[in-house]
């Protein structure tokens, strides 16, 4: 597996993944809170193995691991923020190949609003894995209205080092409430930008539940997920009519505790 790092022109971190093998299709994995472009590892290597025409590119969250945590000035919300920044890392990628993109958690909210905004990935496919899919967990306020606040708390937090995969392996096979240890002994947030991200997504609202009910969308919840556990959705579950919805073996971390359900889900669902 050869392994190229690059910096977009925003400051966003990110991973490319390929073999020997010519580039037929592009896989772009946006994680959740506390993760970053190596948590992907595993899952990558076992893609290629079966899928070696495959470009993955992972990268790092805004305000994470190596990528930067400036927010512009202006009043947008940060889950704009972050799909601008999917978008800029996609710019990387040859336009020509067929795209899918797999977010996790938080990552799987930040694919549904770049899918709203961007017109280029409409006829992408799309993999939301334990994500929250138009649920009452979102519900607070517009998001604008917490960016000025948002903007404080990140003020000042300077772009780290990229985080090693052996640093997430560390954590494989590991229960949903070791999340906290991710967060601090991994990234190292401190409880401000950890408070400033999970106010961006908690007062994020997807309505627009016919960009995804479409037969280019995969859903996979955790049967063990106590973060984002399936009753919370099963009500979404029951209006999608298109989409495919999966229950995986895994709690809520699953590219670390369910790596060959989501390396087969992933690859058959992106070649179809």
């Amino acid at each position: 597996m050869q392994i190229k790092r690059f910096i977009t022109h925003g400051g966003i971190s990110a991973v490319k993944f390929s073999t020997n093998t010519k580039a037929t299709r592009a896989i772009i994995f946006v994680g959740g809170i506390g993760s970053g472009a190596r948590a992907w590892d595993e899952v990558i290597k076992k893609i290629l193995k079966e899928l070696p025409d495959t470009l993955c590119v992972g990268f790092d969250l805004r305000c994470h691991g190596a990528s930067a945590c400036n927010l512009p000035k202006d009043g947008i919300d940060l889950l704009k923020v972050m799909s601008i920044d999917l978008s800029s890392v996609s710019s990387k990628i040859n336009p020509d190949l067929p795209l899918t993109l797999v977010g996790h958690s938080l990552g799987g909210t930040v694919v549904q609003e770049a899918v709203n905004l961007f017109p280029k990935f409409q006829n992408s496919k799309r993999i939301l894995i334990c994500s929250s899919v138009k649920t009452p967990l979102s519900f607070i306020a517009e998001p604008s209205s917490f960016y000025t606040l948002i903007r404080w708390l990140t003020k000042n937090k300077k772009p780290g080092k990229e985080v090693s995969s052996q640093l997430f392996i560390r954590f494989k096979n590991t229960g949903d409430f070791y999340l906290p240890r991710i967060l601090t002994e991994v990234f190292r947030l401190t409880p401000r930008v950890f408070l400033a991200i999970w106010l961006g997504c908690i007062s994020y609202k997807n309505t627009k539940l016919e960009l995804i009910d479409n037969e280019k969308t995969l859903i996979l919840y955790g049967k063990y997920d106590r973060i984002l556990p399936k009753r919370y959705q099963e009500k979404t579950f029951r209006e999608l009519h298109s989409a495919r919805v999966v229950a995986i073996n895994s709690n809520h971390v699953a590219p670390l505790n369910a790596i060959d359900e989501l390396a087969e889900n992933i690859a058959a669902f992106s070649v179809l």
